[in-house]
């Protein structure tokens, strides 16, 4: 199988990946193109990282600001009918924008909270469900400036949850449908059935609904302790993709950027060798017939000469 790889916090952005032969064979320097989120939208590929989301297509690249207050620090990018949602991770919301990129509509958790400092509960992902919409976050209590979400113990507190957003006579309504997850990330819903990543855990968790409209935890597999665990696809042959982003362990040793392939009913993990360094956030599938003039549009884009960072030089796709 070929799968798209969206990387962010690191040297490539985009990585052509081939499970079979478990090698790259396309890959985008992050200094033509930084991301986050990933998605395609018809012939085109929806990118958001930054304050940004990008649009790329066989005629282009355009590039849409978000609104504030805070700098975006844009996380998941997801097409649902018409609409663009992306979350935006530094205003703890999620946005909804036309194909267009231009008109805008917001659920905000916090909606009337005065002196909400920016990434205050890192709000990343987010998926329609029914009349709701579920956003994954590190934490259900808001910081402001002075004590970031960075500045506490994500690693034991176990403080992440789904949320559950809708609007009701113009105010947004948020209730807790899932909670004690560590650093969630890569909401899939599946026949009713929720998955997730709990990233610092290495764990991939699946949810069962309930009647109430929660969600139950039903299996816990547990794929790396030493990898940040964030990107899922379900293979055709029911198997998971997951990916592994670098950690530093406490050896001191850095783990390299990995794909895990999980099968559910054994729980057997495979472990393949991406790149020595980096972070994946998206895993999709590969469509030769969308990416291959897309690689061929983001190849004639000039590098951003701001960047000084040693970059690696463009691939063409083979």
């Amino acid at each position: 199988m070929k799968v798209l790889l969206s990387c962010v916090n690191s040297l490539v952005s985009l990585i052509g990946y081939d499970t079979e032969s478990e090698k790259a064979f396309w890959y985008l320097p992050a200094n033509i193109l930084r991301s986050c989120g990933a998605c395609y939208d018809d012939d085109s590929l929806l990118v958001a990282s930054d304050s940004s989301l990008v649009r790329v297509s066989p005629d282009g690249v355009l590039a849409a600001k978000l609104p504030g207050p805070h700098d975006n620090l844009a996380h998941s990018v997801r097409k649902f009918g018409d609409k663009i949602a992306v979350a935006d991770t530094g205003n703890s919301r999620v946005l909804f924008l036309d194909r267009r990129m231009e008109s805008c509509t917001a659920l905000e958790p916090f909606e009337g909270c005065a002196g909400l400092g920016q990434d205050a509960i890192h709000l990343n992902d987010m998926h329609v469900f029914a009349d709701e919409v579920l956003a994954s976050c590190f934490s259900i209590h808001p910081f402001d400036r002075h004590q970031p979400y960075r500045d506490f113990n994500w690693k034991t507190s176990k403080l992440g949850a789904v949320l559950a957003l809708r609007k009701e006579d113009g105010a947004t309504i948020s209730r807790i449908v899932a909670a004690g997850l560590d650093c969630p990330h890569s909401l899939n819903l599946i026949d009713d059935r929720l998955y997730c990543c709990s990233s610092r855990g290495g764990e991939f968790l699946e949810f069962a609904l309930t009647g109430r409209g929660m969600f139950s935890e039903e299996r816990i597999w547990p794929v790396t302790k030493r990898h940040f665990l964030r990107g899922a696809l379900k293979d055709q042959d029911g198997s998971w993709l997951l990916g592994g982003s670098s950690l530093r362990g406490r050896d001191g040793r850095v783990s390299g950027a990995a794909l895990f392939r999980l099968e559910p009913g054994s729980g057997a993990v495979r472990q393949m060798h991406v790149a020595k360094v980096g972070e994946i956030y998206e895993v999709l599938p590969w469509r030769d017939e969308v990416m291959r003039p897309l690689a061929n549009v983001l190849g004639g884009l000039p590098p951003d000469q701001s960047d000084c960072q040693d970059y690696p030089a463009v691939v063409d796709l083979p």
